[in-house]
């Protein structure tokens, strides 16, 4: 059907075994015969074995999954595709498919639809995290550990978000409250400065000056 993406839903490896899947696909849900060989076809460059040059991977468990991909199924199929029953808006011309825009013949139009898809993407996912047990910092500690990431600290993930190319990184994982401001001032002062003069008070960078002047004169 011109309204489905044949890529849009939920496969596993289990869909290439036997033909159950693909009589399912035509019989109940109206799919050509030449679609669901072209979807079987994908399917099995996706599941490709490793032994056999693939690269599969597993879902990405993690608390708040379903809502974030509750938000990706909306903002990617309804909003920026459109290609939903109920779609309103989108690129996908449901009069006649043939005049959608076109990645490659209307990349203004598609370039701009897509970063505005990526902005609301990005804030939907915000949220989802901010609301999750322990906010950005645990979503992002559960994120390294489902991938067998080395574990980090909160401080320690802070002190790379300080140095990172995110300027909003530091607050979103809330790191004022998880690490030691004034040890900071001391080693990342310049770094600090992206968040507010007040975060390193006169008095935390005078005293850190002070032991400077006492400490250089000593090594020479």
């Amino acid at each position: 059907p011109v309204t489905r993406l044949p890529l849009s839903g939920q496969y596993r490896t289990s869909h290439l075994e036997g033909d159950e899947q693909r009589r399912d696909l035509m019989e109940n849900g109206g799919w050509p015969a030449q679609m669901v060989d072209d979807l079987f076809d994908v399917l099995g460059e996706y599941f490709r074995p490793e032994e056999e040059g693939g690269n599969p991977v597993m879902d990405l468990i993690m608390l708040g999954f379903s809502d974030y991909m509750g938000a990706l199924d909306e903002l990617l199929h309804d909003e920026f595709l459109g290609v939903k029953r109920d779609s309103t808006g989108g690129l996908f011309d449901r009069s006649d498919p043939a005049k959608s825009p076109s990645p490659e013949l209307d990349v203004k139009t598609f370039d701009s639809a897509f970063e505005a898809f990526v902005d609301r993407l990005e804030e939907r996912w915000d949220k989802v995290s901010a609301h999750c047990e322990r906010g950005h910092m645990g979503q992002l500690q559960r994120w390294r550990e489902s991938l067998n990431l080395p574990w980090r600290t909160a401080e320690e993930l802070c002190r790379g978000a300080l140095v990172s190319d995110d300027p909003g990184a530091f607050d979103r994982l809330g790191c004022r409250s998880k690490v030691d401001i004034e040890a900071l001032c001391r080693t990342n002062r310049a770094d600090l400065k992206k968040y507010g003069s007040d975060l390193c008070p006169a008095a935390i960078t005078s005293r850190a000056e002070t032991y400077l002047a006492i400490l250089i004169p000593a090594f020479f």
